[in-house]
């Protein structure tokens, strides 16, 4: 089955975090990427893809958005060299993140929405209203959908700490996940 191709701004990207963590209580790291993540499924469901264009990663604590994880790896202060060249302007005065658990993330402006559709601020705002309010543990247990754990399983077998997560492996998680992978393979 051949798949569309997705790309990710990284412009894009802050804005998507700096609008997510604005709008929760006390956001963390891993709160932020699962917002995202219920919000691509949203959008996925709704749209026939995922909005943040993002690659998702089965990791311990769940699916992460790969490039998501890295800005806020460098608004921690913890980012790759290559990870720092690429974002780290775009954080600078925008984000920080704190480098004790629990990670916190604080907005230091507000998002620019112009980078963001509105069909992703609908998803973004359903995930918020559906999950925001979840426990750490919760939000975890909701996001190890069968998507994650089959990429979880072969991250095991392979002795690594995370897999790519395939996009109709995503899409078949959907409760209209027919209809979804068949405009995958159009």
């Amino acid at each position: 089955m051949a798949v569309k191709e997705l790309g990710i701004s990284p412009r894009r990207a802050l804005e998507t975090v700096l609008y997510i963590a604005s709008r929760l209580t006390k956001p963390d790291v891993h709160e932020v990427l699962k917002i995202r993540y219920f919000a691509d499924k949203l959008h996925f469901s709704e749209y026939g893809f995922p909005a943040s264009g993002d690659e998702y990663f089965a990791m311990d604590f769940g699916p992460v958005a790969t490039n998501i994880y890295d800005l806020l790896k460098v608004a921690r202060g913890n980012g790759s060299d290559y990870d720092a060249r690429r974002f780290g302007s775009l954080v600078k005065g925008a984000l920080k993140v704190d480098s004790t658990k629990p990670h916190g993330v604080h907005v230091l402006r507000d998002a620019d929405t112009d980078f963001l559709s509105p069909s992703d601020v609908e998803s973004i705002e359903k995930a918020i209203a559906e999950y925001g309010a979840l426990s750490f543990e919760e939000r975890t247990k909701l996001s190890h959908d069968q998507a994650y754990e089959e990429a979880w399983a072969i991250a095991k077998q392979k002795q690594t700490r995370r897999y790519p997560m395939a996009l109709e492996a995503i899409a078949g998680t959907l409760p209209n996940a027919q209809e979804v992978l068949e405009s995958l393979s159009a």
